[in-house]
């Protein structure tokens, strides 16, 4: 083998798995970040429903939840919040039609428990949850959570410039390494012949 090539083969054997070892680094870091924040975002939104569900059930009139939930539902608009209600898995109200395409998040629902799912619409972020009032109503809550997309999509930029600045780096350190290690043995082999 021609010692370009030996030289070469050195290099790529520093470069390639130390480049796979900061782009994996990278991926993991933004991924437990964001799904850590996303699990936030679910817990803080659960407590703020458990609030709203004690409340609505201190204030219902004739049986109805409506009235209540719209008296919210206005307030909450102006935060990027809404609400739905289904009862009897029929869409009850809304405060956004937007949101109306949510019943799966009414099957299989218990008394204390949640469901939520994520939604994008009109290049926003939503976190609806769901939580069982009574037997035949189910409330869910929705909110805007494009802040930690954002945030994911700022630790994407940063790391892709961190990536290539780090690819610099190692492309140099493993170029001077790869001639560091070949001229040794590039003398051993002139000294045998």
């Amino acid at each position: 083998m021609n010692n370009k090539i030996k030289k070469i083969v050195l290099f790529l054997g520093i470069f390639i798995p130390a480049l796979v070892v900061i782009i994996l680094l990278s991926y993991i870091f933004i991924d437990k970040n964001f799904n850590s924040n996303l699990k936030l975002h679910v817990n803080l939104n659960a407590k703020e429903l458990d609030g709203l569900n004690s409340n609505l059930k201190t204030i219902v009139t004739n049986g109805s939840y409506i009235a209540s939930i719209d008296a919210y539902g206005t307030a909450y608009k102006e935060l990027d919040r809404y609400f739905v209600l289904y009862n009897k898995e029929k869409l009850e109200y809304t405060s956004n039609d937007k949101f109306n395409d949510l019943l799966s998040l009414t099957k299989d629902l218990d008394y204390n428990s949640y469901q939520y799912v994520v939604k994008g619409l009109n290049k926003k972020h939503y976190i609806c949850i769901s939580t069982r009032l009574d037997a035949d109503n189910v409330l869910i809550y929705i909110k805007n959570i494009s802040d930690i997309y954002n945030e994911k999509n700022k630790l994407v930029r940063t790391s892709a410039i961190m990536i290539f600045s780090f690819t610099i780096i190692i492309f140099i350190v493993a170029y001077f390494i790869s001639k560091t290690l070949t001229k040794p043995l590039v003398n051993i082999k002139r000294e045998m012949t």
